[in-house]
């Protein structure tokens, strides 16, 4: 497979694996990383992706895969009582969220306080538009439960912005 080949076999699927990755991961440096990390890989075995019947499928476990390496390494790594951790934690609380109210920033503070389970479907909803069935394969879950999850998250979200 030559680069003009690889390019229009996975390059349709950049701003899906960056909404993947960012849901995964909830940071853009990190999901650009992660995704660099994708292609790097994909790049490695583009011989065999002749033989991958579902390339978006293929490519999202792919991406999956090395978002969920990072943030083992990131668990590994990280120690919680660490007061570079703890500072960077307390940083997510707005200062003043009158100012910032309106802000996609303000937006992502709240999704920030959301359970894990509910901030990354929601995240691949909003970021990656993948639908529930999607979604559910990406998470190893029920389409029913993505749609609960997807229903608390926005509940929960609204109810944090009109605080």
């Amino acid at each position: 497979m030559n680069n003009e080949e690889f390019k229009s076999l996975v390059m349709p699927h950049y701003r899906t694996m960056y909404g993947v990755a960012v849901a995964l991961l909830g940071d853009s440096d990190g999901a650009s990383d992660a995704v660099q990390d994708t292609i790097v890989r994909l790049w490695e075995i583009r011989q065999e992706l002749y033989d991958v019947r579902n390339i978006r499928g293929f490519v999202m476990k792919v991406t999956r895969n090395i978002c969920l390496d990072a943030i083992r390494r990131i668990r590994i790594s990280a120690d919680i009582s660490d007061p570079v951790v703890e500072a960077s934690v307390e940083h997510m609380n707005l200062n003043d969220p009158i100012a910032d109210k309106d802000s996609l920033r303000h937006v992502e503070h709240l999704m920030a306080a959301l359970p894990e389970s509910q901030r990354k479907v929601l995240m691949l909803r909003a970021y990656a538009d993948l639908d529930n069935d999607e979604i559910a394969a990406q998470l190893g879950i029920t389409n029913e439960t993505v749609r609960q999850q997807l229903s608390r998250a926005r509940r929960t979200l609204r109810k944090l912005y009109n605080c």
